[in-house]
């Protein structure tokens, strides 16, 4: 007797159905965890850039301002936003104090990122929920040490780069309850700086700007108001 087998694409097929069916199953009340979010991270990230090379330096008639090298480091994120059942949206202060060291000798570099993001949400059930996000803002450099005096050689002043930053990541939250759940981030964020302050806070142009690439890893808890 012959044995009739059942095709390759039939059994794809089958399959496709029982996972979408599975899912289905299981898919979230869309009330759920929705609503005013507050948020805290913990994060590690490093600096990748040519231009942080710890030699580079900008110069005009009075002062030396050196571009230290920067240590990985930890920062932590606040969040404040708005949740939704595809899509969550927000406010971020991020905060994070790493070494650096600028021709042999150990700088304080301090960054303040506030920036605006935006994550949709998909393959969410009542467990978790995968997501993508870009955000966009402002970004605040400052520098201890790093600030050379040509009239006074034996003291070192601070200063404060400022620009934008850009960025996108995805991640995971894994739900705890309706208005409590964890988030796994990884994230990649572009930042822009045209501008420095002097210790005498005149802000100047650098004709060239510096630039960098931060690569981090996040995580934090939510809660849902």
């Amino acid at each position: 007797m012959n044995e009739k087998k059942i095709s390759k694409p039939v059994m794809l097929f089958i399959l496709s159905i029982l996972l979408i069916g599975s899912y289905l199953y299981s898919a979230p009340d869309y009330d759920r965890y929705t609503g005013m979010c507050f948020g805290v991270d913990v994060t590690y990230f490093t600096v990748s850039s040519n231009d942080f090379n710890g030699t580079s330096y900008f110069e005009n008639d009075y002062e030396l301002i050196g571009i230290p090298s920067i240590d990985s480091g930890p920062g932590l994120r606040l969040i404040l936003g708005s949740d939704d059942y595809r899509m969550s949206m927000g406010v971020v202060l991020e905060l994070s104090l790493v070494n650096g060291e600028f021709l042999g000798e150990s700088v304080d570099v301090s960054f303040t990122d506030i920036y605006f993001f935006m994550r949709h949400h998909f393959l969410r059930n009542d467990s978790f929920s995968m997501y993508i996000e870009g955000n966009f803002g402002m970004s605040s450099m400052s520098m201890k040490d790093n600030v050379y005096f040509n009239t006074i050689p034996d003291d070192l002043y601070d200063s404060k780069f400022t620009g934008l930053l850009f960025g996108a990541g995805f991640g995971i939250n894994q739900y705890l309850s309706d208005n409590l759940y964890l988030d796994l981030s990884a994230h990649a964020d572009y930042k822009l700086y045209p501008n420095v302050e002097d210790p005498y806070e005149y802000s100047m142009s650098l004709g060239n700007t510096i630039s960098g690439v931060v690569f981090s890893g996040r995580f934090g808890i939510r809660f849902v108001l």
